[in-house]
């Protein structure tokens, strides 16, 4: 039913571009899993560029004005991340027609068409980025820190189904994220220390605990849900975090899921079943680009060059 309600309010013509936006952000408040989502959302530091099918058909030339569009918002985006002021990035196609397809492989090119027009390159099945995409935030030095973004993709076919978590009214959503960004611009502190790496390593944790355990209404049984989970820790693994921390038994370093959470065309999204029989498992998903070995929660560029000339995307 919270589907439904936001679909009342994004396909009726009476409501204006910023009550629509208004009524997804408020869906996104209370249900997504992301603990981050959810406070950007209630404190408003995301930056939504809504993209409406009516639009888009009116658009003279196709693809290429989807594409102007989404660069000028991605732009925005990038300048209000600047100071910090957001630190995700959402694109929201809404679509009656989208809502009611299969999820098969007609909505798969939807998707990727979406996001290479966004990223600008090419994006097979299964893969990583492969061109990163940054976001720079300004220190009261007027230093610059540099951050790496991380594009998932959502659809409303994913209600109900085992990838539940990754649903969302509308039609399809592209969300970006910037994880060390949202840190740094909510703490206000110079350097991230352990502390904090800790605390946003036992949210993204939480986000992972609260991936949705059954989507239906309890008469069948999901075997892949939830899509994502943590696993357990060794007792001789080291951890960041305190013997009290409800997650202190789950392993710091990764988890394990039915998709790979950093794939921006996960094509296991894109199958008819509610609970596909096979389904391949990834018992490596990294946490540690929060706090690990392969630390990455943030990068310092050597020149703020960009301030001179324009942002670059």
């Amino acid at each position: 039913m919270d589907m439904e309600a936001v679909h009342a309010v994004l396909f009726n013509p009476e409501y204006d571009r910023q009550a629509k936006i208004k009524a997804y952000r408020a869906w996104l408040e209370k249900n997504q899993p992301c603990v981050f989502g959810k406070t950007a959302a209630t404190n408003k530091n995301l930056y939504i560029c809504l993209l409406e099918e009516h639009e888009i058909l009116r658009m003279q030339r196709g693809d290429a004005d989807v594409m102007d569009t989404l660069q000028d918002h991605r732009q925005v985006f990038k300048r209000l991340a600047l100071e910090g002021l957001v630190s995700s990035f959402i694109i929201l196609l809404t679509s009656r027609h989208l809502i009611s397809r299969e999820p098969n492989d007609g909505l798969k090119e939807i998707c990727r068409r979406l996001m290479e027009l966004y990223m600008q390159v090419r994006v097979p099945d299964d893969t990583f980025h492969t061109e990163r995409e940054y976001v720079f935030l300004r220190r009261p030095d007027n230093s610059l820190l540099r951050f790496s973004t991380l594009p998932n993709i959502f659809c409303a076919q994913g209600d109900g189904r085992w990838w539940h978590d990754h649903r969302t009214p509308g039609g399809v959503m592209i969300t970006s994220n910037a994880l060390g960004h949202f840190m740094y611009s909510r703490t206000k502190k110079a350097n991230l220390d352990a502390v904090t790496c800790a605390s946003a390593l036992e949210q993204a944790m939480r986000t992972i605990s609260n991936a949705c355990k059954q989507p239906s209404d309890g008469k069948i049984k999901y075997s892949h849900c939830p899509a994502t989970f943590l696993v357990g820790r060794r007792e001789n693994d080291p951890t960041p975090l305190k013997p009290t921390s409800e997650f202190a038994r789950n392993s710091p370093d990764h988890y394990a899921g039915y998709f790979h959470s950093d794939h921006l065309i996960p094509s296991v999204f894109f199958q008819k079943d509610r609970d596909p029989q096979e389904i391949a498992k990834y018992e490596d998903l990294s946490f540690r680009y929060i706090f690990g070995s392969e630390q990455e929660f943030v990068e310092r560029p050597r020149t703020p060059a960009f301030q001179r000339n324009g942002l670059s995307g």
